[in-house]
């Protein structure tokens, strides 16, 4: 068998041949017929018996080495790829241009492959986190929270403001008549919590108790003009997300929720003591008590750090991808394996689908299209990865290759497996490795600051990926993982001539 491969006018395709000499088809003639005999009904013989010449004459030859032709193919079609560096996305289109009824074969596929992207720039992103390390005052600020425990609220004969604890009559008027089922009285709730409605939240602060103040039903406070109008579309709907259940107005309905501050209160706590802090901890010292807290909100703060940095990172590097149109081969192959992960978790979970939707509030509608989302993100991500460790023109030795495999093996060598088979798994194993170093050289390069303006160093946040990389990258030249078939000592130029294939 002779394989050869070339580009086509199509984008992101290319035209396979594949030459099969008439000797090499010999033996996918003779299963075909065993295979067609077995199903054939030839009256007088049993399924399987008939004798060839009665067979070939009932089915006729030419019907015999179609089926040998497919079966040579499913035989050789990998192989090709393999040997051509073609990294098919997609079931081929088939055209036998020769040799259909005798003689030598030709076959010519039609191939979908996968496309090339670039992400021009990814060794300049800026990363912007929240401070992911702890201060005096982080700390402090929790002690407090803890010493609240034993704290007192007192009445102060002043105005609300953040933190205190206010109690209220709320009222709900709908165009000037009070809905009963709506008003709340002696609602008590702590300023700046989130436990009421902002826009309640936002009224109360600075009046006293006594002081009454009105809420409409688009969170405007009535005794403060609007600065400026503004009518766009995007500010109507978000005022509307913002108004509560208390004061969601129907349309042309006039609901305003009028407040009575009754009380306001003040949170007293003790002095801060190794006393106190024996009460509310299990230490016995308050230096104790800190230094643990800082500890605690430091694991916190890093992991928060580190789930941020990347999640962010990921995103600002898809920004880059370009094109970002995806063949629907590669969208719909992601679509399925998101789904039937889907399914497996909700059967390991005792779950219907029916039942999920009822307890989750979702039609299959929404899970589709939270599917398909994730399914286009999924997909640019791995394409972006395979074009970094191109540009950074990464390696993979074949030690990384046998300890990735051998991580994913439970048992021993499976004798079953074809050539075809092994090698297209080593494949598979060199491009997985080679995107996750494509991933660890995106946090190294990449530069981080907080949200305040301060830069930070990866190993702050992630000294594991740091010190991975503190040897650097071997620039070593590699062939692009997305149309892989050779071997990985092959160059750059080589790459690129086999990358014009899609």
């Amino acid at each position: 068998m002779r394989s050869s491969a070339q580009n086509t006018d199509e984008k992101n395709k290319v035209q396979l041949t594949i030459d099969i000499r008439e000797e090499e088809l010999s033996p996918f003639v003779d299963q075909a017929v065993r295979k067609i005999n077995r199903q054939a009904v030839i009256p007088g013989f049993r399924p399987g018996k008939a004798p060839r010449k009665i067979l070939e004459a009932r089915i006729g030859q030419k019907a015999l080495r179609q089926q040998a032709i497919e079966d040579a193919l499913d035989s050789y079609y990998q192989r090709a790829l393999l040997d051509n560096g073609v990294d098919a996305i997609a079931a081929p289109g088939v055209e036998v241009v020769e040799g259909a009824e005798q003689g030598d074969v030709k076959v010519e596929l039609s191939v979908e492959v996968r496309p090339v992207v670039t992400v021009e720039g990814y060794d300049e992103l800026e990363i912007e986190i929240e401070r992911p390390y702890v201060t005096d005052d982080d700390v402090e600020e929790y002690v407090k929270v803890l010493a609240e425990q034993v704290g007192q609220l007192k009445e102060v004969p002043r105005p609300a403001q953040e933190g205190d604890t206010v109690t209220v009559d709320l009222v709900v008027l709908v165009n000037g008549v009070e809905d009963q089922s709506e008003s709340v009285s002696d609602l008590t709730f702590r300023v700046g919590r989130g436990q009421v409605d902002p826009q309640i939240e936002k009224a109360v602060v600075g009046k006293a108790s006594g002081e009454v103040v009105e809420v409409s039903s688009k969170g405007q406070d009535q005794d403060e003009q609007p600065e400026s109008e503004d009518n766009s579309e995007d500010s109507e709907a978000v005022a509307e997300d913002q108004v509560s259940e208390e004061t969601d107005a129907k349309d042309g309905d006039d609901h305003v929720a009028r407040v009575t501050v009754k009380s306001v209160k003040e949170m007293e706590i003790p002095e801060l003591t190794d006393e106190l802090a024996s009460e509310i901890s299990e230490f016995e010292t308050l230096e104790e008590l800190r230094n643990d807290i800082r500890s605690e909100l430091s694991k916190m703060r890093l992991a928060r750090a580190r789930t941020m940095y990347r999640s962010l990172l990921v995103d600002s590097l898809l920004k880059l991808v370009e094109p970002k149109d995806i063949p629907q081969s590669l969208l719909s192959a992601e679509v399925d394996s998101q789904l039937h992960q889907f399914g497996h978790q909700l059967q390991s979970q005792g779950l219907s689908l029916r039942r999920y939707f009822e307890l989750t509030n979702q039609s299959e509608q929404d899970v589709l299209v939270e599917v398909y989302g994730a399914a286009h993100r999924n997909v640019l991500f791995d394409l972006a990865l395979r074009a970094v460790a191109y540009a950074e023109a990464l390696e993979v030795t074949d030690e990384e290759i046998e300890s990735y495999l051998a991580k994913r093996q439970h048992s021993g060598v499976d004798l079953s497996k074809s050539e075809e088979q092994t090698e297209l798994e080593r494949l598979e194993a060199r491009v997985e490795l080679l995107k996750e170093k494509a991933f660890k050289v995106l946090l190294k390069k990449a530069r981080i600051k907080t949200t305040e303006g301060e830069a930070i160093e990866l190993a702050d946040i992630d000294p594991e990926s740091a010190g991975e990389l503190d040897g650097g990258v071997k620039d070593s030249s590699v062939r692009d993982p997305a149309v892989d078939g050779g071997d990985a000592g092959e160059s750059s130029e080589d790459l690129e001539d086999s990358n014009s294939n899609s």
